[in-house]
């Protein structure tokens, strides 16, 4: 196996638990073995992410399942001790655009929701100032091998080339909003 480097590891990774995706605050990093992976955020079942193209909003959590289950996508879902309120997530979504070269990535949602107070660049910092402030409650992955214990190093121009790359791809909405 080619030996991968890792800017953040998971210290323990379990198994997959449905009812912490009902009852927290959960990331969802989508894509967890691509460069750069995609971000997401669910709360108490509810999931939203803003995408280049749009963003899903208020998606049931079992339709993502769903995809990510019938595409094999690699996913690692991080449950957070604290908990956001759903009604703050929603106005918070309703008044975001899509992403393009100079507007925020997926990850500016999660960042100014959980972590208001700091800025980050790459998912690999933010994981990591939850960690140290002790806000990460479980880890569980999706179909991603025993040995992909983390997110992998990757540059900013690396993200701003994939946001381009993205742009210029017609896609079908896969996730229709659940309300």
């Amino acid at each position: 196996m080619v030996s991968l480097k890792f800017d953040f590891i998971f210290d323990e990774i379990g198994v997959f638990n449905e009812t912490t995706l009902l009852n927290s605050t959960c990331i969802w990093i989508i894509h967890a073995n691509k460069i750069p992976p995609h971000l997401g955020l669910s709360v108490n079942g509810k999931f939203f992410s803003l995408k280049v193209k749009g963003k899903d909003e208020n998606v049931d959590y079992k339709q993502l399942i769903n995809i990510i289950s019938n595409k094999q996508i690699g996913t690692f879902i991080i449950s957070l001790k604290s908990t956001l309120s759903l009604p703050d997530i929603e106005n918070y979504f309703t008044n975001l655009t899509e992403i393009n070269e100079i507007k925020p990535s997926c990850l500016t949602p999660i960042n100014e929701l959980i972590l208001p107070e700091s800025k980050v660049e790459k998912i690999s910092a933010l994981l990591e100032k939850l960690k140290v402030k002790g806000e990460i409650a479980s880890v569980f992955s999706l179909y991603l091998d025993k040995d992909f214990r983390g997110i992998r190093y990757y540059s900013e121009r690396e993200i701003q080339e994939r946001i381009k790359e993205l742009a210029h791809v017609e896609r079908k909405k896969h996730l229709p909003p659940s309300r």
